[in-house]
């Protein structure tokens, strides 16, 4: 009866290892452009931001996102022509920009995300490293940087699930009196026309490792029934 005990709690244990390793949060990854995003939902910058350091819009899909830069406000301008902004954004396109040069701005998402992207520019068309970073709450899912010059940089992050709840984007080596200006967000989302990330079809490791935590208990029940 020892034994049998002590068989138990190994094959327990090892079942309850497989479904545990299924509820670690998995680690955003960086994004190189947009196509990889595989974004289902997006913001239209179409009507002006408040001249405000907080404020929150809809999605496409519904999705609420608050914007907040705690050391200044934001403004919608419009790349040149017909707007005043001198940078590398197709003409006409509805920006938000930060009044202080480097941010970093917060997005902050009415429920998890699995992924974000946008892409900002230099207002002098210097070189500048922009940097975002991920969070699960408060817990970071990653930091990724890249530095470019006199070009649109593309920033974005990818989770194997829906675990982001807010986004922090920031650049450094900007000009003194300079400052960024960023375009449409592009989102993975629940809300979204495309597929859903909390209905998504599991991955072959995590699938297996499920299968195997089954059939772990399973051989157990039946080890149960012959005592």
């Amino acid at each position: 009866m020892k034994l049998l005990t002590r068989n138990m709690s190994a094959g327990a244990a090892l079942a309850l290892a497989f479904f545990g390793a299924l509820t670690q949060p998995a680690l955003a990854g960086t994004v190189l452009d947009l196509p990889a995003l595989g974004a289902n939902d997006t913001v239209i910058w179409g009507v002006p931001a408040p001249d405000t350091n907080q404020f929150t819009v809809l999605s496409a899909g519904g999705l609420s996102v608050t914007l907040s830069e705690p050391n200044s406000n934001f403004e919608r301008t419009q790349q040149y022509p017909p707007g005043g902004w001198d940078g590398n954004f197709p003409a006409g396109t509805f920006l938000i920009t930060p009044q202080e040069p480097s941010g970093p701005v917060t997005f902050t998402f009415a429920a998890p995300i699995q992924g974000f992207g946008l892409t900002i520019d230099d207002a002098y068309n210097n070189s500048f490293t922009g940097t975002i970073q991920a969070f699960n709450g408060t817990t970071s899912l990653g930091t990724y940087s890249t530095t470019l010059f006199d070009t649109l940089l593309f920033l974005g992050v990818l989770d194997a699930t829906a675990n982001i709840t807010s986004v922090q984007v920031s650049t450094t080596n900007i000009t003194s009196n300079d400052n960024f200006a960023f375009g449409n967000l592009s989102l993975l989302d629940s809300t979204g026309t495309g597929s859903s990330p909390g209905s998504s079809t599991p991955e072959p490791a995590s699938a297996g490792m499920l299968l195997a935590g089954l059939t772990g208990l399973a051989i157990i029940r039946r080890q149960l029934g012959r005592r």
